[in-house]
């Protein structure tokens, strides 16, 4: 085999090998985006924010670093093993000293969202800025609920609704 294809071989394998270690988190990454983040905002944030003087439970969900953080108990999420991620535990309503959202379990396809993201590792953005959360006028949108989630870097955050 000539020197030029072998090194070719290795290159080709190399660049196949990186571009497959990042299709998964790729996938992860438009996972949180698509439907964790949501959720997070909708659900999450009112208690468990950074903008908040003191988060329930000292959790706060609306950074990466919060996430990573967990809150009093300790770890949250535990990427890779949903059986030792807490917060799955908490949706899923198993554990009857631990169940969020308060508000009512979420439905299983939201949590089986949350299982596969922490699954793939819980990616969660490089950079991820904070949201925060604004109604629509009922004008515009009086047959629905409608909130969206408006992306503020981090370098421009603003008191969210509680202060």
């Amino acid at each position: 085999m000539r020197p030029w294809v072998y090194s070719s071989v290795l290159i080709l394998a190399g660049m196949a090998h990186t571009a497959m270690a990042q299709a998964p988190a790729a996938a992860g990454e438009e996972l949180f985006e698509q439907k964790i983040r949501p959720v997070l905002v909708a659900k999450c944030y009112a208690c468990h924010s950074s903008q908040l003087k003191a988060p329930m439970g000292g959790l706060t969900m609306d950074t990466k670093a919060g996430l990573a953080a967990g809150g009093a108990r300790g770890a949250e999420v535990v990427p890779g093993k949903p059986s030792e991620s807490r917060l799955l535990r908490a949706l899923s309503y198993t554990d009857n000293n631990l169940q969020m959202p308060p508000s009512g379990k979420l439905a299983d396809s939201v949590i089986a969202n949350f299982r596969q993201w922490i699954e793939l590792g819980a990616p969660d953005p490089e950079g991820r800025s904070d949201c925060r959360w604004r109604s629509h006028s009922a004008e515009r949108h009086e047959h629905r609920g409608w909130t969206e989630v408006v992306v503020v870097p981090a370098g421009e955050r603003t008191p969210g609704p509680s202060g």
